[in-house]
């Protein structure tokens, strides 16, 4: 299917693109390995007449080298365990004779004799990766990883700006006290002579976080991501299958700021931990879309967009319980209203005024929106198909829904299936659509409109439902009229959709 050979063709270009990373130090490998200066068993630095010096050590020249950790010094940073931060290795030199540059990180505990996390790789491609267990008494042999540069980084006289590596880092998975991060930077004159160059080291010991780690996440609000209406208000419950939006505070905010990528799922299926958040309700796994955070949106809270997963509470009106675990800890339990179906039509203003509904027109597509109507070609019919060319600027055009037209309503949380689906995932081919079980009504301008085939799953889109349906006869025309959905889930359990949601129509020609 569509999506699956994209996620094929996104992680084959991820596989092409990723750095080089060396697990272990081959045979004959030139860079040396324990040269960051820092006094751990065997640890030297290239501050040596066979090396990188004139033999007077390390430290000798006018500049240094400093560590930052998540935007600080490394002095002033704590850890919280599991997390990534980003590093930044910067060397001053004042003589603008020295124009190459390289260095050499690693993290361990403070005897020096065990890895203390990871470092991976950031926005900086010239990097080499490496792990080496030539360990020194008292150490035992034990693979500690190195991080180096791949060519040298240069600078032009008559320049005197620092130079800088980036890199990341990620905690361990728990708290394990202090860890000394180490790093040896080299100013060389480029010469191409193991003489006239300066070496400078530095390390700092990091203690976690005080308290153990990172702050609960807090959940303040669920909705579903269509209807978004307050938990309080009448028809907000979600259902399982819904797409849902929760909000509140911490969801990952012991990650980096920013973060160096979106924290989105780009495969199908959804996956279930993004960073090191997950969030389960009454113990099931929930699907995640995105993860969006105030520090990176500057939206004032946090924002989880998933799937209520298909297996919460299937059938019957209830509560379930959702946990948040971020940074190694976990939220306060949050209850929810959870119904059968929780219809919501998706909006162009994330809930009242225009809704995301298309004319149903054959190699045509066109969006619906008052006080007229977008009405763009794509091509197929339910299939929107980007321009090839990248330059090229959709024509925009205003154009009712007419009476009498059909038109495909967008929505959500239209209740069971005809067919099996597995959370976070799309129906495999051989299926074929499933329908909404239970009645779907959609009421236009008062009026019930004509459903045209059955309510559906969408096929290539995880969580989202199709309605076609014909504007009914007789309706009168206008820029904003109400369109709602109504589920009959039987014994008088009807739910409907927000009723301020419309969409722009016009009279038959």
């Amino acid at each position: 299917m569509y999506l699956r050979n994209a996620t094929i063709a996104v992680l084959f270009s991820a596989l092409l693109y990723s750095p080089l990373f060396l697990f272990s130090k081959p045979e004959g490998f030139e860079i040396d390995a324990r040269v960051t200066g820092y006094p751990f068993p065997g640890e030297g630095s290239c501050a040596q007449s066979d090396c990188h010096g004139d033999g007077m050590g390390a430290n000798k020249g006018m500049g240094n080298i400093a560590i930052s950790i998540h935007g600080q010094p490394a002095s002033a940073y704590s850890y919280s365990p599991g997390e990534t931060v980003p590093v930044r290795v910067t060397i001053s030199e004042p003589s603008s004779l020295q124009q190459r540059f390289g260095f050499q990180i690693t993290s361990r505990t403070p005897d020096g004799c065990t890895q203390a996390g990871m470092f991976s790789m950031a926005g900086d491609p010239n990097l080499l990766f490496f792990l080496d267990s030539e360990a020194t008494a008292p150490c035992q042999p034990e693979p500690i990883q190195f991080v180096t540069h791949g060519l040298a980084a240069t600078r032009e006289p008559p320049s005197m700006q620092p130079v800088t590596f980036e890199l990341n880092w990620t905690a361990p998975s728990t708290d394990i006290g202090p860890i000394v991060i180490a790093a040896a930077g080299n100013a060389a004159n480029g010469d191409t002579e193991e003489t006239g160059d300066n070496i400078y080291t530095t390390g700092e010991m990091i203690e976690p976080v005080a308290g153990g780690g990172a702050e609960p996440p807090v959940i303040s609000a669920v909705l579903n991501n269509a209807t978004n209406l307050l938990e309080n208000e009448p028809g907000s419950a979600v259902a399982p299958g819904t797409g849902i939006s929760i909000f509140g505070e911490g969801f990952a905010s012991h990650l980096p700021v920013p973060l160096p990528a979106p924290l989105v799922s780009l495969q199908i299926p959804l996956e279930t931990t993004l960073g090191d958040l997950t969030v389960t309700i009454d113990g099931f796994a929930m699907p995640i879309f995105g993860i969006f955070r105030e520090e990176d949106f500057g939206v004032g809270f946090d924002q989880i967009n998933g799937q209520l997963p298909w297996g919460v509470l299937a059938g019957g009106k209830s509560t379930a319980t959702m946990l948040i675990t971020s940074g190694g800890v976990t939220s306060e339990p949050r209850e929810i209203t959870v119904e059968p179906a929780s219809p919501g039509i998706y909006s162009w203003g994330f809930g009242p005024g225009p809704g995301i509904v298309t004319n149903f027109v054959l190699g045509k597509v066109e969006f619906a929106q008052a006080p007229g109507t977008f009405c763009a070609s794509f091509g197929l019919a339910h299939e929107l198909c980007v321009p090839t060319d990248p330059e090229q600027v959709p024509v925009v055009n205003e154009k009712a829904a007419e009476v009498g037209g059909i038109i495909t309503v967008w929505a959500n949380g239209l209740g069971p299936l005809s067919g099996m689906v597995a959370s976070g995932d799309i129906p495999e081919p051989e299926a074929g659509l499933l329908f909404a079980t239970k009645t779907v009504k959609v009421i236009i301008g008062g009026r019930e409109a004509e459903v045209l085939g059955g309510a559906i799953l969408h096929p290539i889109f995880v969580a989202l439902n199709q309605i076609n349906v014909r504007i009914p006869e007789g309706l009168t025309p206008g820029d904003a009229v109400p369109i709602v959905i109504e589920v009959d889930c039987g014994d008088g359990n009807v739910f409907s959709s927000r009723g301020d949601v419309t969409i722009a129509v016009a009279a038959a020609p």
